[in-house]
């Protein structure tokens, strides 16, 4: 089955994920790269809120320091035309989340020290002109986006 998803700036076909098997216990986890800070989403795999968004666990890792996330969620509806809430669309889209969160200090539970939200926010460099993040699927690799533009 192909998803076939048009937009700007054009068409692409985009295969979603095969069904995994909960039986085997597998872990739906992917690791990102945005400029020098590294993050791994993992897709908590548990039904959507009521609302339809997904959630994610994961790390955030840059400059010595790491902050820990845990159910961060997609926007309402969860992430529309990626394939699937363990799409590699998603795990792009989560990835660019996280470090919009992480590189923000408010003091709320939840967030990184100071520190950690600058340290975040200084390595996660890649950006686009016009916001988003550029993410990379492994450390040299392509880069795609920008996300949360």
């Amino acid at each position: 089955m192909k998803n076939i998803l048009c937009g700007l700036p054009g068409c692409r076909i985009v295969r979603p994920n095969p069904p995994r098997n909960p039986s085997a216990g597998g872990v739906q986890r992917a690791t990102r790269y945005i400029g020098d800070a590294k993050i791994v989403v993992e897709y908590m795999d548990r039904p959507p809120h009521h609302d339809g968004r997904w959630y994610y666990r994961g790390t955030v890792t840059a400059r010595g320091h790491t902050w820990h996330f845990n159910g961060l969620g997609t926007g309402v509806g969860g992430i529309r035309g990626t394939g699937g809430a363990d799409s590699v669309l998603a795990y792009d889209d989560m990835a660019a989340s996280a470090v919009s969160f992480g590189g923000t200090y408010d003091s709320e539970s939840g967030s990184p020290s100071r520190d950690t939200a600058d340290a975040i926010s200084e390595a996660a460099w890649d950006s686009g002109e016009n916001g988003g993040y550029y993410v990379r699927r492994t450390k040299t690799g392509k880069r795609h986006g920008p996300y949360g533009a």
